[in-house]
């Protein structure tokens, strides 16, 4: 019976789509990209899935609406029965699944480390001003923000507003969204629940007295 090659860095065998699925995708797209084939067992035999009308669809729209990105999937013919081929490529950005990152290690999918997740959201990118796709204004936290604008004003600041300004104005101005899309940092100040997307996010407030500076 024929069968694939073993797994690598870059090529994948699930025999169906599940979470680990997903998890493995998001490691492709944050290392060199990759090949995940559904059908197949870890061993490279050609265990075949069901397909119908809606299977592609299914998986993309999960792929897109988790992962925000999109694959390429292709349904493929081996010995007469169907496989499902999806390819990754690496992205231009840090990918989560439900606030966790992943990468490959080898032939392995491994959620990174802390000290590797710091490195890696750092290296090269400003990770708080990066867009995050899955993310809408409907997950901010208005109330919040408007006790900020009212703070603001009274400091003297943001006077050209005020808290019944549109929000998304407002966000443009201050660099939190990018044509109308939330950064990161939109995220963590302001969200309703930012643990939900940055499990492992903290924020950290200093603050300086007025004669720091004048210290020896």
């Amino acid at each position: 019976m024929k069968k694939f090659a073993i797994e690598t860095h870059s090529v994948e065998y699930k025999e169906k789509f599940t979470d680990r699925v997903l998890e493995t995708l998001c490691a492709f797209a944050n290392t060199k990209g990759g090949t995940l084939y559904i059908g197949i067992s870890d061993d490279g035999k050609i265990v075949g899935v069901d397909i119908n009308s809606g299977t592609i669809r299914t998986i993309t729209e999960k792929i897109v609406s988790k992962l925000g990105i999109h694959p390429e999937i292709e349904v493929e013919s081996k010995n007469k029965k169907k496989i499902i081929k999806i390819s990754i490529k690496p992205s231009l950005i840090p990918i989560s699944l439900n606030g966790k990152y992943y990468e490959r290690v080898g032939n392995t999918t491994r959620e990174m480390s802390q000290e590797r997740l710091r490195e890696f959201l750092l290296k090269g990118t400003n990770w708080d001003g990066l867009i995050n796709e899955k993310v809408g204004f409907d997950e901010i936290d208005e109330e919040t923000f408007k006790l900020f604008i009212r703070m603001a004003k009274n400091k003297g600041r943001l006077t050209i507003f005020d808290e019944n300004t549109d929000l998304k104005t407002i966000f443009e101005h201050l660099k939190l969204s990018v044509k109308g899309k939330l950064t990161n940092a939109a995220i963590i100040l302001f969200g309703k629940d930012p643990q939900k997307y940055f499990i492992n996010a903290v924020l950290r407030i200093v603050r300086l007295k007025k004669n720091h500076y004048n210290r020896r």
